[in-house]
C-alpha cells in the first residue's frame, strides 16, 4: 500500500479471514503496534473485512518519499505481511540557474515550490553553510510556494568576475535536496581595433580605444615575450591606450613584418589582445631578369629602389655563394631613392657559359624581403644545313653539310646511332668557309662503307658544339 506524505491518511487494506476470527498483534521492525482508535490500527473482526493503520502511527513511521514499514499480522490462526510505502512530490526550485549581473548587482531569487517538504533547512555552497537573515531569506509559503532570495551582500563577495558561479545546495527537512547555480555575467572589456600598423617609414605612436564595460581598470599590457611594458612605454588616459613608438616600438619592431602581441589584462572580464605590426616597402630592383650575351659579352646592370631599406646592399649570393663586392658587382650612388646594381661581366664569363644557363641572384637588404635577380645567357644556337642527305651506294662519296657557327666557334664531338665516336680528320673534318660559316664533311673512307648499310638505311650523327644545342646530320 501506499502512505501519501502530500495528503496524509489511514491506510486501508481487505482482510480475508479465511478459518481465523480475530487479530492477535501486529508487529513492526520496532515491535507491537497498539490497536484502539488513538492509537496505531483499527482490526477490530466487526469490521468485517478492513485493517486500518492509521495516520497517527503512519506520520512518525514515514517521514520521507521512499521510506516504508513492513508489518506482520498474526491471526489466530495463520499470519499475513503488510508493506506501506511513503510517496508524494519533491520539493523543487524554479528556475534552477540564474545570472547575477555585475553591472547592476542584486539579490536573486528563486520559487521553493514545497512538496513534501515544509520547511529549508539548510544551504551550503562547497560545504560552507549560509546564514539565513545574513546570506538568504524565505518568504511566506502561499498556494504551496515561497520565494528563496539570496542576497546581494552574499553574491557580491563571491561572484568577483564575469563567468564565475556558485553552486547552492539547498536541504529541505523532507525530500530530496534541489540545486541553485548562479552565474555572474556583465559586459566583456574590449578594444578596438585589436591591430595595427607600425609604419617603418614614418614611425609614430599606435593607438587603440578601450571600451570598459564590466571593467573598471587595466593592468600593463605584456609584450609575447613576457615584457611589461613601464609607464614610459605606453599611456592610458580615459579609454585611449597609446603604444609609444620611440620609447617602446622603435626597438621592438625592426623589420617589414615583425610584429608584437600585447596582453591586456582588465580587473574583470576576458583579457584582450593588441596585434602591432611593422610594415613598410620592400626593396627592389628593376629590371629583375636580363639576358647576357655570350656573343657580345658585358656588364649587366640593374636600377635598385631602396624604399624603407637604406644603403648599402648587405650580401648578394648565388646558390648560397656569396658574390665579392668591386669584384663580382658594384653599386652606384643613391639619387632620389634609387642606385645602379652592375654585376661585372668577369663573374658572369665565368657563371654563364652556354646559352640558356642563369644565374639566380638573392640581394639582401638591412630591412624588408629579399629581391632575386635572375640573369640568362643567350646567344645564337649553332646549324647544320642541310640536315639530311644521301648516301648513293652505287656511287659511294663524302657527306657534305655545312655548318652556321652562331656563338658556337668548334665541333666537340660526334657521335653516330650506334654510339660510336667519330674521330676528326679520320671519319670527318671541318673546313672553314668564312667567320661565320664551316664546312662538316663526313668521309666515306673509313666513315660511310665503314658502317656497311643497306638502301633505306640511315646513319643518324648527333653534333655537339662548344656553345648552344647538339644538332642532327642524318
Amino acid at each position: 500500500a501506499e502512505y501519501d506524505l502530500d495528503d496524509p491518511a489511514e491506510v486501508m487494506t481487505t482482510i480475508d479471514w479465511g478459518i481465523a476470527s480475530n487479530i492477535e498483534k501486529i508487529t513492526d521492525d520496532e515491535g507491537n503496534l497498539d490497536e484502539g482508535l488513538n492509537n496505531d490500527y483499527i482490526g477490530d473482526p466487526k469490521l468485517v473485512k478492513h485493517l486500518i493503520i492509521l495516520d497517527k502511527y503512519l506520520n512518525n513511521k514515514l517521514k520521507d518519499i521512499g521510506d516504508s514499514v513492513e508489518l506482520i499480522i498474526e491471526f489466530d490462526v495463520g499470519a499475513a505481511s503488510l508493506n506501506i510505502t511513503a510517496i508524494g512530490t519533491q520539493p523543487s526550485i524554479s528556475p534552477a540557474t540564474a545570472d547575477y549581473d555585475l553591472d547592476d548587482p542584486a539579490d536573486v531569487e528563486t520559487t521553493v515550490t514545497w512538496g513534501i517538504a515544509r520547511d529549508v533547512e539548510s544551504i551550503s555552497e562547497n560545504g560552507s553553510l549560509l546564514t539565513l537573515g545574513v546570506d538568504y531569506t524565505k518568504g511566506d509559503t502561499v498556494g504551496g510556494e515561497a520565494t528563496l532570495t539570496i542576497l546581494d551582500g552574499y553574491l557580491e563577495d563571491e561572484l568577483k568576475d564575469i563567468g564565475g558561479e556558485v553552486v547552492l545546495t539547498i536541504e529541505f527537512d523532507r525530500g530530496d535536496d534541489a540545486t541553485f547555480t548562479i552565474t555572474a555575467t556583465g559586459t566583456q572589456p574590449s578594444i578596438s581595433p585589436t591591430t595595427a600598423q607600425y609604419n617603418i617609414d614614418s614611425p609614430a605612436d599606435v593607438k587603440t580605444t578601450i571600451t570598459w564595460g564590466t571593467a573598471t581598470s587595466v593592468a600593463p599590457p605584456v609584450d609575447d615575450d613576457g615584457h611589461t611594458l613601464t609607464s614610459s612605454q605606453y599611456t592610458l588616459i580615459g579609454t585611449d591606450l597609446t603604444i609609444r613608438s620611440t620609447q617602446y616600438l622603435a626597438g621592438k619592431l625592426k623589420d617589414i613584418g615583425d610584429k608584437v602581441v600585447l596582453t591586456i589584462k582588465f580587473n574583470l572580464g576576458d583579457d584582450a589582445t593588441f596585434e602591432i605590426t611593422a610594415t613598410g616597402v620592400n626593396a627592389g630592383v628593376s629590371p629583375q631578369a636580363k639576358d647576357y650575351d655570350l656573343d657580345d659579352p658585358a656588364d649587366v646592370t640593374t636600377t635598385i629602389m631602396w624604399n624603407t631599406a637604406t644603403p648599402p646592399i648587405v650580401s648578394i649570393a648565388e646558390n648560397g655563394n656569396l658574390l665579392t663586392p668591386s669584384v663580382d658587382y658594384t653599386v652606384g650612388d643613391t639619387v632620389g631613392g634609387e642606385a645602379p646594381l652592375t654585376i661585372l661581366d668577369d663573374y658572369l664569363v665565368s657563371e654563364l657559359t652556354d646559352i640558356g644557363d642563369k644565374v639566380v641572384l638573392t640581394i639582401k637588404f638591412d630591412l624588408g624581403a629579399n629581391a632575386t635577380f635572375t640573369i640568362t645567357a643567350t646567344g645564337i644556337r649553332p646549324t647544320v644545313s642541310p640536315q639530311t642527305k644521301e648516301y648513293d651506294l652505287d656511287n659511294p662519296a663524302d657527306a657534305a653539310t655545312t655548318i652556321t657557327w652562331g656563338t658556337a666557334t668548334e665541333v666537340v664531338s660526334i657521335v653516330d646511332s650506334d654510339h660510336y665516336a667519330l674521330v676528326k680528320n679520320i671519319d670527318y673534318s671541318v673546313t672553314a668557309i668564312d667567320a661565320n660559316k664551316a664546312t662538316l664533311t663526313i668521309l666515306d673512307d673509313p666513315c660511310l662503307t665503314g658502317k656497311h648499310i643497306d638502301i633505306g638505311e640511315s646513319v643518324v650523327l648527333t653534333i655537339s658544339f662548344d656553345v648552344g644545342a647538339d644538332a642532327t646530320f642524318t
